[in-house]
C-alpha cells in the first residue's frame, strides 16, 4: 500500500512525506499526525490543513469528516506546540 492510497494524500503530499522520511502508511501510523507535521514544520512545510489531511488519512476518512471540535483541538495543539 502506498501513502497516496490513503484518503487526503495525493501525489504532492506523498512526495513531501517521503522527502521527510515517511515512506509508508505504517511509518505514518507509527509517527502519528502531530509528530509528522512537526517534522514538516521544522522545514517550514507544515500547516494546519496538512495536519487535518494526515489525521484524516490515519482515520481513513476525508479530513472534512473529522468533527469540527476535534479539528479545533488538533489546531490548538499544533499552533501551541
Amino acid at each position: 500500500m502506498r501513502l497516496s492510497d490513503l484518503p487526503n494524500i495525493g501525489p504532492t503530499l506523498e512526495s513531501l512525506l517521503r522527502e521527510h522520511g515517511v515512506a509508508s502508511p505504517e511509518e505514518l501510523r507509527s509517527l502519528g499526525a502531530m509528530e509528522t507535521c512537526r517534522r514538516l514544520q521544522l522545514r517550514g512545510e507544515a500547516c494546519v490543513n496538512k495536519l487535518y489531511a494526515i489525521e484524516g488519512a490515519l482515520r481513513g476518512v476525508r479530513w472534512h469528516d473529522i468533527p469540527q471540535e476535534e479539528r479545533e483541538v488538533l489546531r490548538r495543539e499544533f499552533l501551541e506546540g
